[in-house]
């Protein structure tokens, strides 16, 4: 017959160890990202104060803030010279869905209610 400690016996020798185990094990699943991070979206709302679509599309916009996880900007034309020239921006409103990093679709004008829904589904 072999001389095994019990259960208890162990867990009162090594509970200090079993924490520490525990603990890593949870920092270790709460640090790694998820499959549904692993991709970086953005949305950028290029925009003219005069325009009147874009006065139009700015409710829209406003009810999709919170919408997603993707990040969303609105940036006035003239300060976002950067995408303008980058992207060939013609018109307003312009709306510019980027998937880590790289133009995964560019809306120009204003779309209807049920073309938003449908590219924020599709690209945000």
């Amino acid at each position: 017959m072999t001389n095994m400690p019990s259960i208890q016996t162990f867990i009162e020798t090594y509970k200090y160890a079993l924490v520490v185990a525990v603990l890593l094990l949870a920092w270790y699943i709460s640090s790694r990202p998820s499959s549904s991070s692993s991709s970086s979206k953005s949305v950028i709302f290029l925009y003219s104060p005069s325009c009147g679509y874009c006065t139009k599309f700015q409710p829209m916009w406003e009810a999709t803030i919170s919408q997603g996880r993707a990040h969303k900007e609105a940036i006035e034309a003239a300060k976002g010279a950067k995408y303008t020239q980058q992207y060939e921006v013609s018109g307003y409103p312009t709306v510019l869905f980027f998937d880590n990093g790289v133009l995964s679709y560019k809306q120009e004008g204003l779309p209807s209610p049920a073309q938003w829904q449908h590219l924020l589904n599709t690209y945000a």
